[in-house]
């Protein structure tokens, strides 16, 4: 039985963190990964609850005192975006709202907490009522959504009256929701804005704070503008605020507010008479991507590094790390041979990060700076490889929580490097044209290439458990090679007529049988002495499969693939002992934990999840089946 006990990574986009106070006293982030909500004790990361049911990924967040609002991207089966809505208190699903038909852009719960307002990509916008779940109302904006932000409003009456700002196609404009006694029903007003002068130019408002008389906006051309309420009358603009567009605004009390920029400054602004007062400024080390109210006088930076930090608002100098993500798709996860001590991943964009298996931490990241495709570790030197789409490889050494680059090749082959690996003498590459090439694990010198046995990309590369100068390749081409260092001959081929190869790995008891993953979406397990694959089992969906890693004791596989879905297989009987669910994309790598107690995955959405196997409970369950 597999359980799901940390996930790694961070959505960057403005609207996917939150903060949730319990009636414990604990104070929560609150996250989206995936198709998962995660909630992380700020005191603690290894406690972490996972909300989940989202069929895609999660695009959009909103907490309240009672409720958790999330909305997600859209699935290719359905053509509904529903929001989830979720009790604070006990973290049950209360509803799920439906009648977005697209990604959700904006999710914010009313200012009285009764009542929730989402905004799809197309313009659709809808308000509902959190006791019954019913539609408040309904409406459509013609153009490209950038922000939204409600207006503080005096609520006198048993309808509550409800005002926001909403930024689209070069406007800002006030709506107004009334309850009509008359028609027993809430309707709209709409309040543009006023720009004043004729030669005022068309401006993108990226960001937008509402304060009791007054709205601040943020352009794309790193201004900050002053609209007087209840007319929307332009009174005030600041240029050159930032030096890469306004990114995110957050308003403190009702007199101030908080400036992230494009280029790493954090501004604190004080309103008085109409106007902006710059009251203090930093310069934090990468882009600033949003801002979010946290607990007491704190607050949420995310910056472009996925790196989210707790901030005090009166003393911007005070920072805490909380969590990290990665940077784009990841593409590889390793460990030092047979410590269990740090996690390696690595990738598409070049971001190799060791991350500590202890308390999740990140001990050091290193960006290559060009497109990656494979990865290998070793254990006693603590050497890194790491081959790139250019044909290059670079090599580097893991020492005193630093990685020191020794040295790289370039052109190591034609049409880039997709297989790495580190064998007891050499330092072996497989090409995007089938070539097979070994070099010296000590310098940059080749020491020679087999006859050609690929014509096509080699995709993984394994050495025999048993006999260590036997080595396998797969490809493209729908073979899979054993080679024979000490006669350099290929001992064994194996070949099928449809599909592609892309993972193998090798049962480490028994009869010591190859276990090979296929485009086609089937797990084909063979033997030396057979030509046909003397086990198989193919994945429901028919989706192509990634990755495959057998576990230290040979009883068992872990699979991943383009279902974004995690299989761990019995491999006597080739049945799914657990089918896990975390990633919203595609699984790209699955690793076992060298004690066999864990294992693994990356996938595309640049999460990275770690699971518990309880092999004991997972056998006596599949026992109480039969």
């Amino acid at each position: 039985m597999a359980e799901l006990v940390c996930l790694l990574g961070l959505n960057s986009e403005k609207n996917c963190t939150g903060h949730l106070s319990t009636s414990e006293g604990k104070e929560f982030v609150v996250s989206c990964i995936g198709k998962s909500l995660v909630l992380q004790e700020l005191d603690d990361r290894h406690d972490q609850i996972f909300l989940r049911g989202h069929a895609s990924q999660i695009c959009a967040l909103a907490t309240g005192s009672k409720y958790i609002a999330s909305g997600e991207v859209g699935s290719k089966s359905s053509d509904e975006s529903p929001i989830w809505i979720w009790d604070a208190e006990s973290l049950e699903k209360k509803l799920i709202l439906t009648g977005l038909h697209s990604r959700v852009l904006v999710l914010q719960f009313s200012p009285d907490g009764k009542r929730v307002l989402a905004i799809d990509s197309h313009g659709k916008l809808i308000f509902w009522d959190l006791e019954y779940g019913e539609i408040v109302i309904a409406a459509h904006i013609e153009g490209e959504v950038f922000d939204f932000c409600w207006v503080p409003t005096p609520q006198e009456s048993r309808h509550p009256t409800y005002r926001f700002c909403v930024s689209f196609d070069f406007k800002i404009e006030m709506w107004v929701l009334e309850f009509d006694l008359r028609l027993n029903q809430y309707r709209i007003t709409k309040v543009p804005m006023v720009k004043g002068p004729k030669s005022f130019a068309r401006r993108n408002f990226s960001r937008l704070a509402a304060f009791p008389d007054c709205i601040v906006a943020g352009s794309a051309s790193n201004e900050l503008f002053l609209f007087t309420l209840p007319k929307l009358l332009l009174k005030r603009t600041i240029p050159g605020v930032c030096r890469h567009r306004v990114e995110a605004l957050l308003p403190i009390n009702d007199d101030s507010v908080l400036v992230g920029s494009g280029d790493g400054t954090l501004s604190r602004f004080l309103i008085r008479h109409n106007d902006l007062y710059l009251q203090d400024e930093i310069r934090l080390k990468f882009p600033i991507v949003s801002l979010a109210p946290a607990y007491s006088d704190n607050l949420y930076c995310l910056t472009k590094q996925n790196e989210l930090l707790l901030i005090n608002q009166d003393n911007l100098t005070d920072q805490r790390h909380i969590t990290g993500g990665e940077n784009g798709e990841l593409i590889d996860v390793r460990f030092f041979g047979n410590s269990n001590e740090h996690i390696i991943t690595l990738s598409r964009s070049g971001a190799l990060s060791i991350h500590s298996l202890e308390d999740y931490s990140l001990s050091v990241r290193f960006e290559i700076q060009e497109s990656c495709t494979c990865m290998y570790a070793e254990e006693d030197s603590r050497i890194i490889c790491v081959g790139c789409d250019s044909g290059t490889f670079h090599v580097f050494q893991f020492t005193n929580a630093e990685l020191k680059k020794l040295w790289r090749v370039s052109s190591a082959h034609k049409q880039g490097v997709t297989a790495i690996f580190l064998a007891e003498k050499f330092l072996i590459t497989g090409g995007g044209d089938g070539a097979v090439r070994f070099w010296s694990k000590q310098s940059q010198s080749f020491r020679f290439q087999p006859p050609a046995f690929h014509s096509r990309a080699v995709r993984d590369i394994a050495v025999d458990c048993q006999k260590p100068h036997l080595f396998h390749f797969c490809s493209d081409d729908r073979t899979i090679v054993t080679y024979n260092m000490k006669s350099e001959k290929v001992k064994d081929r194996k070949q099928i007529l449809n599909g592609c190869f892309f993972g193998i790995s090798q049962r480490r008891k028994e009869d010591y049988e190859l276990v090979s993953v296929v485009s086609d979406g089937r797990t084909l397990v063979w033997d030396c002495d057979y030509v046909d694959p003397v086990k198989s089992v193919s994945d429901p969906e028919k989706l192509s499969l990634n990755a495959v890693d057998v576990s230290p004791c040979g009883q068992f596989a872990v699979i991943g693939g383009e279902s974004a879905l995690i299989y761990v297989l019995n491999l006597s009987t080739m049945e799914a002992l657990s089918t896990c669910v975390a990633h919203s994309s595609p699984v790209q790598k699955v690793r076992w934990t060298p004690d066999g107690k864990q294992f693994v995955a990356v996938s595309q959405d640049s999460s990275i999840s770690i699971w518990n196997w309880y092999a004991d409970l997972a056998v006596a369950e599949l026992g109480e089946k039969h």
